[in-house]
């Protein structure tokens, strides 16, 4: 006849070792889900600050009375809260447009919109 003392020792180690790879793997799906949501807010906030660049430069042209006759082309940096946004106005073959380049920076992230404004 066979003894079967210490089985429920190595019962409960079995157990211990299933809940601790349980745990790793649940931990591990927390922190992509962290990153994931970190990622997708700098490239909301990158979006926005490219935005603001881009309606700088349109009260940029809306205070320039020479234009559309003259208007030289045009760069501005505006620093916001965390980041960075800035405008390029350039001109385009229509003498009555021109074309916005709106940039956002956050951190290493960019983003860029274009806008063509006619008069």
């Amino acid at each position: 006849m066979v003894k079967e003392r210490g089985s429920a020792l190595v019962l409960v180690m079995g157990l211990v070792f299933f809940l601790l790879v349980v745990g790793s793997i649940f931990i591990r799906l927390m922190g992509t889900g962290t990153m994931i949501s970190e990622n997708l807010e700098t490239r909301v906030k990158t979006l926005y600050f490219a935005e603001s660049g881009i309606h700088a430069g349109i009260v940029y042209l809306q205070e320039n009375s020479a234009w559309p006759t003259y208007l030289p082309k045009a760069k501005a940096d505006i620093t916001l809260a965390g980041g960075l946004a800035s405008y390029r106005i350039d001109t385009t073959s229509d003498p009555n447009s021109v074309l916005i380049v709106g940039t956002g920076t956050l951190m290493l992230a960019v983003r860029e919109l274009e806008v063509t404004v006619r008069r």
